[in-house]
This record gives structure tokens, sequence and C-alpha cells, in this order.
């Protein structure tokens, strides 16, 4: 499947003599096969690997278990000297146990290797022209209702296992490293396409209007990248659900330097992509992306943040209120307000 766009229009330069064309890439220009290719190489030699090792270990455990047995037989019966008997015929070496985190391993082996590849071909920040294009494309994307009324993530697979250009385009579109086509997520162009945004379900929601709640908890994942699904669908019981305050006081320990020259100062919540330390706090062992959503730093700042990218865990769809309704987070008076924000939540 072949979808075309027309380029942007050249861009000239009347100061020299002779006008200079600057073209931007589009979704055409990228070698999604060549990035699909590699990605798989990477994810089958990454299985090949793993398998080995893992059928290598069950091989030693079971050859440690049957001179066990022959070394227990000996102990008993002392007289009878070795053990004669084939003990592997009452004691068969089972098939081979699953490798585990299969999946995983692959998905983190070709993710890495995707990477690496995008990088080398240098396209840039590519926010301007080519995700734009694939918005559009995607959106038009057929989807199903699944048992529960809710939108099947597993009914977009088909749309995308139809080509190899298509699969390059939904490894990219999986990826959890964004940073290596775009510039900083937290401004211009690059918001929209953002880590908390989730593509897939974007593109339907922009060009058809669909909510995000409208989609099936338990099938985002084939349509969600793993870091954001992880904040999305994460689990914590009411009762132990953070406070305000909680959130806040979290939200300082995590930005604040722990060492090094800038012991005490604390990182603007504007910039920083993570919580840095969370021990002790309520983000204790919480996925990266809902630290990010609930402290409301980085991309889900206040001054950052859009309305379609998830910044509720729970109701994806929802712009929560500001955390902090003064921002005094700014370069000038940083950590004065610091103090002034944070007085008696510690």
């Amino acid at each position: 499947m072949t979808y075309y766009t027309p380029r942007n229009p050249a861009i000239r330069n009347y100061g020299r003599s002779s006008a200079v064309t600057i073209t931007r890439k589009t979704l055409a220009d990228i070698a999604w096969v060549e990035g699909y290719e590699a990605y798989q190489e990477a994810a089958n030699m990454w299985e090949e690997t793993a398998q080995a090792a893992h059928e290598s270990l069950q091989d030693a455990s079971y050859t440690h278990f049957i001179k066990k047995k022959e070394e227990e037989f000996e102990s008993v019966n002392p007289e009878a000297g070795a053990y004669e008997a084939n003990v592997t015929d009452s004691n068969p070496q089972q098939p081979y146990k699953p490798l585990p985190n299969r999946v995983s391993g692959r998905r983190k082996a070709g993710q890495k290797a995707f990477v690496a590849w995008l990088t080398d071909k240098k396209y840039g920040d590519l926010s301007t022209t080519v995700l734009p294009e694939m918005i559009t494309m995607l959106g038009t994307l057929p989807y199903k209702l699944n048992d529960n009324g809710l939108i099947s993530g597993k009914s977009l697979l088909a749309s995308f296992s139809k080509t190899p250009t298509m699969m390059g385009i939904y490894v990219f579109l999986m990826l959890d490293t964004r940073s290596c086509y775009l510039d900083k997520q937290y401004k211009g162009t690059s918001r929209t396409y953002s880590s908390l945004v989730p593509l897939i379900m974007y593109a339907i929601r922009l060009v058809k209007g669909v909510p995000y709640t409208a989609w099936d908890p338990e099938e985002i994942r084939l349509v969600v990248n793993n870091d954001l699904a992880d904040a999305m669908l994460f689990d914590m019981p009411e009762s132990e659900w953070p406070t305000k305050d909680e959130i806040i006081a979290g939200r300082l320990q995590g930005l604040t330097f722990a060492s090094g020259p800038s012991l005490g100062k604390v990182r603007s919540p504007i910039t920083s992509h993570k919580l840095y330390a969370t021990g002790g706090t309520c983000f204790e062992k919480t996925p990266p992306l809902f630290q990010v959503m609930l402290s409301q730093i980085w991309v889900a700042h206040p001054e950052n943040r859009s309305k379609y990218m998830v910044l509720d865990p729970i109701v994806w769809d929802k712009v929560p209120p500001p955390l902090i309704e003064v921002d005094v987070f700014t370069p000038s008076d940083y950590q004065a307000g610091v103090e002034e924000a944070y007085e008696g939540i510690l």
C-alpha cells in the first residue's frame, strides 16, 4: 500500500542569484522496509541467542539431576558399586520450557536496532512533515468494536500486516524512545507527538473524533507503545491513591539534586523529563510516565501539555487542573518560589 502526499512547496532564497530549494522529508521518503528488516534481524538474533542459553541451562540442570540420582544410589548401595542401570530411562529429560520474557526481549532488541538505524539515517526531526502525513493516514484505518463494545486494538493490526512498509511504520509507532525523531518534546511541534501521546489512538481521535476511553484497555498494548501503556494501565488500589500534598512532596523530592555541585537545588519541572529520586514517596515503584502525568512535569506541565496527551492515567481524555495554580518555577526566582510553593507540605 502506498500513500502519496505532495511535497511541501519549494522554499526559495531570493537573496542569491539562483534559487535554492529545500526539500523536506515526506512519509514516502523514509525507508520503512529497511527499518523493519533491521528490527526483525535484531529481534531474531536475540531470540536465537536467548533460546540457546535457555536450553543449555536446562541441559546442565538435567545433567546435575542425573548425577545426584546416581550418587544417591551408590551411597545407599555401596556394595553394588557403580550404578549400572540407565537412570535416564526412568527419569527422562522433560521438553524445554518456553523461553521466558520472549516478547519483551524481542521488542527491546528490535527497538534498539530500529532506533540505531533511524539515528544513522539522519532524518532529523520528523514532526513538521512526516508525522502529520502519518497521522492523517492512520486516521483512515478501519477498526472494529469487540464483544465489550469497545474499540479493538487487535482489529487495527490487519492494516499494518499487509506490507513490510506498513510493518515498518508500526514498529516506528511502537517505539518507547521518541527522542530519536523529535527535538525537545516539551516545545514546538514536537509536543504534538510527545511521549504522552498514543499516536495511533491520537490519529483516530483527531480524524474521527473517537475519544481514548472508547478503546478497550485489555487490547491497547497492541496499539500503544509499552512505556505509555504501562502508565495508562497502572493499577493502584483506591486506598493507596496519593493525595495532592503527597504528589507535590514526591515531585519536590524527585526534582531535587541529591548529590554533586547542585546538591539541594531543584530541577525545573518544565524541562525535566523524569523524577530522579522516588524512594519513600508516592511515586516509588510506579511507571516513569505515570510519574510524569501525576507530578505534571515535562510534557505534562501546564505550560507544555495539550488535550491530546494522556494526562490522567484513569480517565485518558481528562485534562486535570494544574497541580500548582500559579507556576512559581521561573528561571529568575526559582529557588525562592520552591520554598513558597511547598510551605507546609513537607
